[in-house]
């Protein structure tokens, strides 16, 4: 039975050489929405508590609320698909956020694993190189979404610049009458449009969160498999050494099917819900673009968010599907070690591991898809069929 029974990570978890400050950002942003709850006693836990429910109410709730209540509203099928646009992408964060706070406990116990695996990796230089590949690629992807989330962030703040008449930033229901005068109207777009950025940036994380963790998984397994296939060749080391290390890189195997376990259990339900709106905000968008939107900066805008929406899924289903390969390697690192000139104990042992090895771990959303580039180009495909049909039906 797995022990969820630990600690929140600390700053030394958050180190640049540590593999696990590649979430350092989303925790900051996880405690500040309250996923990742801070640990605070007394009056700050009250302040903190309040803040929370400040937050989230405004945010989590009455702001995709506002939009469902809007959409019953609307007269013309462009403001119904504008609203659609961002309806189900409000939605289906607020749902990610709650399972990112129901999960975080396996989050603390993915750093736990992590800490214990970097210790081993920082010995050699070669592995320590795999897990600085793994955070500088890290730092690569993060860059570009957040130029590409802040794009789109940009453009709509141009675009509601551009409005030559009294219009919400998304068609919406709010309890007071935003056209009767200017500052109401000012009030309305300002908490729309500052609702719509703050869950920008939210999107950011908790859409990078499971690529990276299944990333980081691949570069632990990495690791070990350079260690597993180094068994043996050192002429110094006796036979019991090597047996020895073969031991803990059984041990450390485990651990990582472990971590697999609590990686598929914390982005399988959040995932599963985000391939499902994808579809529906990319045929949204794209047929806003060819059917409706005539504003350069509008358009531009939703060719942006359009990029935004493929982007969230692509990341996971990538690493998804580098795991798979990362994982059938072990196997040829296994064979790769100096077996044949071990003990029949070493051999017994090595004959277990390696069977267990072949098994095969996928990463599943919702437990029916999964989490690999194959189902990125089938959901392209499908999001490229569900248009083609609204195309003709518009005609």
């Amino acid at each position: 039975m797995l022990s969820l029974n630990v600690a929140a990570p600390t700053s030394r978890d958050f180190q640049p050489e540590s593999s696990f400050s590649a979430l350092k950002w989303h925790f900051v942003n996880w405690k500040v929405q309250g996923c990742c709850p801070m640990e605070y006693t007394g009056f700050k836990k009250i302040l903190y508590s309040i803040h929370v429910i400040i937050y989230q109410f405004l945010m989590g709730v009455y702001y995709p609320v506002s939009l469902v209540i809007g959409l019953f509203f609307l007269e013309s099928l462009q403001e119904v698909l504008e609203n659609i646009a961002v309806t189900f992408t409000e939605i289906i964060l607020t749902t990610k956020c709650f399972f990112v706070w129901m999960h975080h406990k396996r989050l603390y116990k993915i750093a736990e694993i992590s800490r214990e695996l970097d210790k081993k990796a920082r010995l050699n230089k070669d592995e320590q190189e795999i897990l600085n590949d793994y955070l500088a690629t890290y730092r690569r992807y993060l860059k570009i979404y957040f130029i590409s989330y802040s794009t789109v962030d940009v453009l709509a703040g141009i675009s509601i610049l551009m409005y030559t008449e009294k219009r919400l930033f998304y068609p919406a229901y709010l309890p007071f009458d935003w056209k009767s005068n200017n500052f109401l109207y000012f009030i309305a777009v300002f908490y729309q449009y500052g609702a719509w950025s703050l869950q920008v940036c939210e999107n950011l994380f908790i859409d990078t969160y499971p690529g990276i963790v299944i990333h980081l998984l691949s570069s632990h397994l990495k690791v070990l498999s350079l260690r597993i296939s180094k068994i043996g060749h050192n002429k110094e080391d006796t036979h019991e050494k090597s047996h020895s290390q073969l031991k803990e890189a059984i041990k450390d195997h485990k651990t990582l099917l472990e971590m697999f376990d609590i990686v598929q259990n914390a982005i399988s339900p959040g995932l599963f819900g985000q391939f499902i709106v994808t579809v529906i905000n990319v045929v949204t968008c794209i047929l806003l673009v060819f059917f409706f939107v005539t504003d350069v900066y509008q358009q531009a805008y939703f060719i942006t968010i359009t990029i935004a929406y493929i982007m969230e899924i692509w990341l996971a289903c990538y690493y998804g599907s580098q795991y798979l390969y990362t994982a059938s390697n072990v196997h040829y690192a296994i064979y790769s070690s100096l077996w044949y000139e071990q003990t029949s104990a070493f051999k017994k042992d090595l004959i277990i591991f390696s069977e267990n090895s072949l098994k095969e771990y996928t990463f599943m959303a919702g437990g029916l898809i999964t989490v690999s580039l194959q189902s990125f180009m089938s959901i392209m495909k499908t999001t490229y069929s569900t248009f083609t049909v609204f195309k003709h039906m518009t005609k």
